[in-house]
Order: structure tokens, then C-alpha cells, then sequence
């Protein structure tokens, strides 16, 4: 091999140092917010080729990227970050800085003051606490923040004054231009209407003991915290457990006043105007004294009292809406007269129709013309009626239909039966229940 000459020395040596001279640059500086980005850098300017990248942040050691690409990306970056390119010559590149800013913090809203508050009586002041950034403004909402207005105050102290209605309030911090802006924490400045108890709509007059009725509170502005009753005149009071605008009363047999105790936020509580309900006697009701009649017959009954007359709905009653009807049962029976009057209340009584049938228990048909036969008072008035005559061992002895009377002791063959005890079944044919019993043959 020839030695270099001394010109190819010299050029060697020139074209080295050109290119050492000649370092590289990385292009695509940013300015970007906290976590809000993503970008890349390319490397340029020199002659070589990128063996990987690197990376520092808040000036700290270099940390390599096995990227050869000429291109480096970054996404969502949380602090500033610098990037150059490592090339073949070796060599690194002039650095490029992609700078990060901190996304502002709303912060926590707090106030000495408490946040409830009664009509107009409500004023104090609110703290911003923890947040990073300036404040812009203040925002306040009137509808539970569907909507918000604009307070021109860049403190984080807000002062707020007395009011009728139910606030919110919250700032709005900006920390750098390209970050979005963060609202705080909403505080709540809550204000109650001024109690108003109302009234309770009902003043009446009712049957003592027997009523039933619904109270009811119009005009309150706040809740029913309870009812109260009073039985002497609103002297004193008794608490009834119900939260409801309604009450509802039951069978009271005196005097009663009522009202509610309403109650608006923390505004005080006040009670309502009172409803008075009156009790009052009902006429008392005299079905008259019981009754005594034979079958078939009838009888009037003696009711009296003061009020509309109604007895208990029977069809042996000639009519049931008059004091007096006339009752034909055809058994004892139980009638029950009740009054109303102009207040519906009512009050009973009872009368008893007995009913008795006066069948003999003996007959001695021994032909002297006294109690020969077995007499049925009026059945005569029954074509279908039925008589059967049984002895003691059961056998039917006598029957006849209809029967007229005639039973004196004989079989249905004509001949005597001998002296005993009989059991004896009258159907008269209307329907009703036979009558039973025992009859004794004594000539």
C-alpha cells in the first residue's frame, strides 16, 4: 500500500472536521396543557442516520428510545419534556423542548356560615380552597344548575347576601391560556319561605258518638310536623303522629278543636287555624213495649221519638217508614226502630212481637160437648192444611186433609184410641214451618 499523501491528509482531516461540525437539530417544539396532547419531532439538518432517541425531563438524565426513525411521537404528556436523536457519526442532536402546563384545579368551596338559611336572614361569605390557577369568575344558579350567570369577582373570597331563594354558587380557575378552565365544588346557600300554617277547612256539627269525617290543611307554606286535638276549649292540647294534610276522625263523643303545627326549613314553626267540630246528642228512639198475640193475628206497634223513622225492613211490617205500623209475623220476631235526624245521627230500639199458638195440650172426648176435639184456632182459613196424629211407637194413628176440627180421639179407621200421649204435626199449607207437639187423650 502507497502512504497517504500529504494533500489526501490534509482533505481527510478537513472533511472530518466538516462533519463533526455539522451536529444535527430535532424540530416540532410545543407548548401543550398537562395530560391534553400528543405530537411528534423529527430529526434534520445533518448527514447520518438516527440510531434511537432520547428523552429528559425537568432537565434530568437522558433516557434512551429504541426509535431509528428520523420521527419521534409523544401522547398525553404530564410535565416537560425534552427529545434529541442519536446518529450514526456518532453524534447527538441539538435538543427540542416539548413544555407542559398543569391543568387548572377548580378547588373546594367552604364557608363559615351555615348554608340554611330562613327567608331573607341568610348572608355570609364563601372561601375558595385548593385550587391551581386564577380565578376567572364566579358563577351563581337560581334552578338547581340548569343554568348559571356570570359573577364579575376574580377573589377567591365571594360575599353573598341575603335572599329569598335557594342558591349556588362556584368558580371558575384558569391556570394557563392553553389549558381548559375548571369549575370548584358547587356550595349550596339554601333558604326556606317564611312559615305559613294555614288553615284546616272544616267547621261542623256531628253526631255524638257515631261520625266519621276527613280534615283537611289548605294555604301551609312548609310540612306538617303533627296534628293537635283539644277536648276543652284549647286549655290544652294533644299531639296526633301525622305528617299527612289530611286527618281523618272517628266516632268522637265531644267537642274537639284541631289544628297542625307547620314548619318551613329552619324558619319557625307556627299552628294553623283551628277547626272546631261539634258533638251533639241524637233523640233517643222508643220502639215501645213487647207484644203478645196469637198466631195470625195482628197487632200495631207504638213507636215514638224525634227524627225519621225506619224499622228494620220486614215484610210483616204493613209499612216501615211511620211510628206505628202494623205488624203480622208469623213467628215471635225481633223489630228494631231507628231515628235520623237532621244530622243523621240515629239511635235503636227494639220491640218483640210474640207470637204463641193456642193448641190444646189435652182433650177428653168423652161426649159431654167440653173440649171434645182437637180445636185449631182459624184453621179453617187453610184448605191445604195437614193434620197427623202419631203414638208412641211411632205409627201414624190419625191424619186428614184438609182438617176441619174434627179429631176427637179416633182413628182414622173410626175406632177410639186408647187413653195416652200423642205427638201431633200441624201443617197448615202457607209454607210455614209445622207445629209440633204433644196432646194427652183423657175421656
Amino acid at each position: 500500500m502507497k502512504p497517504f499523501s500529504i494533500f489526501t491528509l490534509i482533505c481527510l482531516l478537513f472533511l472530518s472536521i466538516m462533519m463533526s461540525a455539522q451536529v444535527g437539530s430535532v424540530s416540532g417544539a410545543k407548548t401543550f396543557c398537562d395530560s391534553i396532547n400528543t405530537g411528534f419531532v423529527s430529526y434534520g439538518g445533518a448527514p447520518g442516520s438516527v440510531q434511537f432517541w432520547q428523552k429528559s425531563t425537568n432537565n434530568g438524565p437522558w433516557v434512551n428510545i429504541p426509535n431509528p426513525s428520523l420521527q419521534q411521537s409523544y401522547n398525553n404528556l404530564t410535565q416537560t419534556t425534552r427529545y434529541r436523536a442519536v446518529v450514526t457519526i456518532p453524534d447527538t442532536s441539538l435538543p427540542v423542548t416539548i413544555t407542559v402546563y398543569k391543568a387548572a384545579i377548580g378547588g373546594t368551596i367552604t364557608s363559615l356560615q351555615p348554608n340554611n338559611n330562613c327567608s331573607n336572614s341568610g348572608a355570609g361569605q364563601l372561601t375558595l380552597n385548593g385550587a391551581l390557577g386564577n380565578v376567572q369568575y364566579w358563577e351563581v344558579s337560581t334552578n338547581l344548575g340548569n343554568t348559571w350567570t356570570n359573577i364579575a369577582n376574580t377573589n377567591t373570597i365571594n360575599i353573598y347576601s341575603s335572599t329569598t331563594i335557594t342558591k349556588q354558587y362556584r368558580a371558575v380557575v384558569e391556570n394557563v391560556a392553553v389549558c381548559p378552565t375548571d369549575t370548584s365544588t358547587i356550595y349550596t346557600v339554601y333558604v326556606s319561605p317564611n312559615t305559613n300554617a294555614g288553615s284546616v277547612l272544616k267547621t261542623d256539627t256531628v253526631c255524638k258518638g257515631f261520625n266519621h269525617d276527613t280534615l283537611h290543611i289548605t294555604g301551609n307554606v312548609g310540612t306538617i310536623q303533627y296534628w293537635l286535638s283539644s277536648t276543652n276549649n284549647g286549655a290544652s292540647w294533644n299531639t296526633i303522629s301525622n305528617t299527612t294534610n289530611k286527618l281523618i276522625f272517628n266516632n268522637i263523643t265531644q267537642t274537639t278543636w284541631y289544628r297542625a303545627l307547620v314548619k318551613s326549613g329552619i324558619c319557625p314553626a307556627d299552628t294553623s287555624i283551628k277547626a272546631i267540630i261539634t258533638t251533639k246528642n241524637a233523640a233517643l228512639a222508643n220502639a215501645g213495649s213487647d207484644k203478645t198475640i196469637n198466631l195470625f193475628e195482628s197487632v200495631t206497634l207504638n213507636g215514638s221519638g224525634n227524627g225519621i223513622p225506619v224499622w228494620s225492613a220486614n215484610s210483616t211490617l204493613s209499612d216501615t217508614t211511620i211510628f206505628a205500623p202494623i205488624a203480622s209475623p208469623s213467628v215471635t220476631t225481633k223489630y228494631v226502630l231507628t231515628l235520623h235526624d237532621a244530622l243523621s245521627c240515629s239511635t235503636k230500639d227494639t220491640v218483640v212481637v210474640n207470637v204463641i199458638i193456642p193448641l190444646p195440650s189435652c182433650i177428653t172426648p168423652n161426649g159431654d160437648g167440653a173440649n171434645d176435639y182437637f180445636h185449631i184456632d182459624k184453621i179453617e182459613n187453610f184448605s191445604s192444611s195437614k193434620l197427623h196424629i202419631i203414638n208412641k211407637w211411632g205409627n201414624v194413628v190419625y191424619k186428614a186433609s184438609p182438617y176441619n176440627n174434627d179429631w176427637n180421639g179416633k182413628s182414622s179407621s173410626g175406632a177410639d184410641l186408647p187413653d195416652d200421649t200423642y205427638f201431633y204435626i200441624v201443617d197448615y199449607g202457607n209454607g210455614d214451618k209445622p207445629v209440633t207437639g204433644y196432646i194427652v187423650v183423657k175421656r
